[in-house]
């Protein structure tokens, strides 16, 4: 079996904890998903103006999660096609296969 680089493991632990912070930031709101997708990008990139993520770190686990690939159509307009609970269903499903790495 071979082990683990720490280097894959940091990476595993960043990409849940922006998993997990773009999940709670929209569950926070009772709101559905805006309905444009600029107010969509707007608020997800609030998110990396506070310093907490690149965008990388940020957007790229967000594709991953809500449509299974690393290219896919824009992430925000799949968000919207997808609406808010399976969004977050999926966010949650990507969080419970990544802490299992």
């Amino acid at each position: 079996i071979r082990s683990k680089s720490s280097n894959q493991i940091n990476n595993a632990r960043a990409t849940i904890g922006a998993l997990k912070r773009l999940k709670q930031a929209r569950k926070k709101t009772a709101q559905p998903l805006p309905e444009s997708k600029q107010l969509l990008k707007n608020e997800t990139e609030n998110l990396v103006t506070n310093g907490e993520f690149s965008r990388g770190e940020l957007l790229w686990p967000l594709r991953v999660a809500v449509t299974g690939l690393d290219k896919s159509p824009d992430v925000f307009e799949c968000l919207l096609v997808l609406g808010k609970d399976t969004s977050l269903h999926r966010l949650e499903q990507a969080i419970s296969l990544v802490k299992k790495l």
